[in-house]
């Protein structure tokens, strides 16, 4: 195990509320809530969580602003994960998650990330350089703010190399794109945005052409379907045992930060591929985003075919 951090960058952190309804489909315009649970939300906090559960370390480099922002520190602080605080002028948004009695039927209410002034960018980028020293690897997770520079990732893609750091990016369209000519180490993906990204419909093709412009590798989730991994020139399909999920949502992120875990860990890619996808089955099986038994992951992992 590398006994540095891995560093998870998302710059659109959420407060997470999850409200659950005993009565989902009540008539009227009242329907109350049985439970209510807060927690945070973003990808690249689901990201460090699945690393942390899977006996790895990890620290989130994020803003956090306003009386939303220093709950969500004292959230992150109770769960023993460790932040690099920001703060911007803008408050940190809440999203809401609405849950029926059962879990298994699901909504989730988004808000956009707020714009974020020209010099916070230049505080976070100096904040990030500093940072990197200290980890092992740098994860650039999700959706960048209102009115973002697309660049944003490029510069810190190049920064993350320029140190001599693996680059692991979950994201999509024109900030992965400017990001891919500093030839990040691997791209995860879902099919959606691949084609988005891409502009094809073909996996296989879509995968190419974000290796042809930069990627070293590109790893595709597609829900419960066939997964897919291209690196160098092989192209690795993994076929899902069936399951029955309970909770989708950090699925795809726990892939991300176990795959990311596993393969600094020493794993072959294809290995820790498949070791990232048994965890984000696994999580997929409880009630809490991107925390899983390891045992179940390691379980589900057995039964992924891999072609």
């Amino acid at each position: 195990m590398n006994p540095l951090p891995i560093l998870c960058c998302g710059p659109t952190p959420a407060l997470q509320r999850t409200l659950r309804f005993r009565n989902w489909c009540a008539e009227g315009d009242v329907v109350r809530t049985s439970e209510i649970t807060c927690s945070v939300g973003g990808k690249a906090t689901n990201a460090a969580r699945a690393i942390v559960c899977g006996g790895g370390k990890a620290s989130i480099l994020s803003p956090a602003s306003g009386m939303n922002g220093e709950r969500m520190k004292r959230l992150l602080a109770s769960e023993g994960l460790e932040g690099i605080w920001m703060e911007t002028a803008a408050e940190t948004r809440i999203c809401q998650t609405l849950l029926d009695g059962e879990g298994r039927r699901i909504r989730e209410l988004v808000e956009n990330a707020p714009a974020w002034q020209l010099p916070e960018w230049g505080e976070y980028f100096a904040q990030l350089e500093r940072t990197l020293h200290f980890h092992s690897a740098l994860l650039l997770c999700g959706s960048l703010p209102e009115q973002a520079p697309d660049a944003a990732y490029a510069t810190m893609t190049e920064m993350a190399v320029k140190a001599g750091k693996t680059v692991v990016i979950d994201a999509k369209g024109p900030p992965l794109k400017a990001a891919l000519p500093f030839q990040p180490d691997l791209i995860k993906i879902n099919r959606e945005e691949l084609c988005g990204t891409s502009g094809l419909d073909d996996i296989p093709d879509g995968m190419r052409k974000l290796m042809d412009e930069g990627a070293k590798a590109v790893m595709v989730t597609d829900g419960p379907h066939d997964a897919w991994l291209a690196a160098g020139r092989k192209i690795h399909r993994f076929s899902l045992p069936e399951i029955e999920p309970v909770n989708p949502i950090g699925g795809g992120d726990t892939v991300t930060g176990v795959t990311a875990l596993s393969w600094l860990s020493g794993m072959k890619l294809h290995k820790a591929a498949i070791e990232g996808l048994g965890a984000g089955m696994a999580q997929t099986l409880t009630s809490h985003p991107a925390q899983y038994e390891p045992a179940t992951a390691r379980e589900l992992a057995r039964k992924i075919k891999a072609r």
